[in-house]
């Protein structure tokens, strides 16, 4: 099958695994967790990089006052 789509044996593998996991037949994060903790994880780093450039922001105005 994997041959029939272009793709690696692997690739089938884990599509077959993580329908399971959706369908409830295996136990692990289905796709809609896995998405949300990807988008989560962005987030975080959004803020901390929004924090990061803040207390630049403040130690050079205290810098410079």
């Amino acid at each position: 099958m994997a041959k029939q789509l272009g793709v690696g044996k692997e690739s089938v593998r884990r599509w077959v695994i993580q329908s399971q996991v959706d369908g409830g037949q295996r136990a692990g994060a289905t796709s809609e967790e896995l998405a949300e903790i990807k988008a989560l994880k962005a987030k975080a780093r959004r803020l901390e990089e929004d924090n990061a450039i803040l207390k630049s922001r403040e130690q050079r105005s205290r810098a410079t006052a």
